[in-house]
This record gives structure tokens, C-alpha cells and sequence, in this order.
């Protein structure tokens, strides 16, 4: 893979993982990570979501690797829906996602009257 494309798949990459993980709080404000009702400073939620980058980055040089060693019939494609192992990728991803958005998401305790 030549640098310029390299860089161009991370670019990707990064943007394609924030916007997976900020979409509803940027439209609709249904998770509230960036809303009042989330006591955790945006410092604390832009660190958190480097630290989720950089994981993902130094994993993505590793991927070529895994996917030589698998057995064809986990990276052929199989029509519109990918290989197997891209599938596995995509949930890998959705599970990052899930446990980064329940770090950076603190609800306000209410008080009882």
C-alpha cells in the first residue's frame, strides 16, 4: 500500500469511527454526550476519544497480517455484504464504540426532594 493511500485509510478511518460514535449526540441529542445532562468535562470526553483512535490506529497495520493468515473462506467476499472477517471488523468496532460512549457519558444525579 503506498503512503498517500495508507494515510488516506487511517483519514478514513478516524472520521468514519467519530462519526459512529457522536452521530446522535450532533442530530438528534438522544445519547446527550454533549449536552448538560453529561457531567463529564469535553476535555475529559476528546481524551477519551483519542485514546479510542490511537487503540484503533495502532491496530490497523496489524490487519493485513491477521487477514493473510485466516482461512479463505473468512476473507472472500460474499456479495454486498463483505467477508466474514470485515463483518468481524465492523463489530469490533460497534463494541469499541459501545464502551467508549458508556465511559464518556455521565448523567447528572438528580436530587430526591
Amino acid at each position: 500500500m503506498s503512503t498517500n493511500l495508507a494515510w488516506l485509510m487511517y483519514l478514513l478511518v478516524g472520521i468514519t469511527y467519530t462519526i459512529l460514535v457522536f452521530w446522535y449526540s450532533l442530530t438528534k441529542d438522544e445519547t446527550r454526550i454533549l449536552s448538560k445532562q453529561n457531567v463529564t468535562p469535553r476535555s475529559t470526553i476528546v481524551m477519551v476519544h483519542l485514546l479510542y483512535l490511537a487503540l484503533i490506529f495502532s491496530f490497523m497495520p496489524f490487519i493485513p497480517r491477521i487477514e493473510g493468515v485466516l482461512p479463505d473462506w473468512m476473507t472472500v467476499r460474499h456479495g454486498r455484504m463483505g467477508s466474514i472477517f470485515g463483518v468481524m471488523l465492523l463489530l469490533a468496532a460497534l463494541i469499541l464504540r459501545i464502551i467508549e460512549r458508556h465511559f464518556i457519558y455521565a448523567e447528572a444525579e438528580t436530587e430526591s426532594s
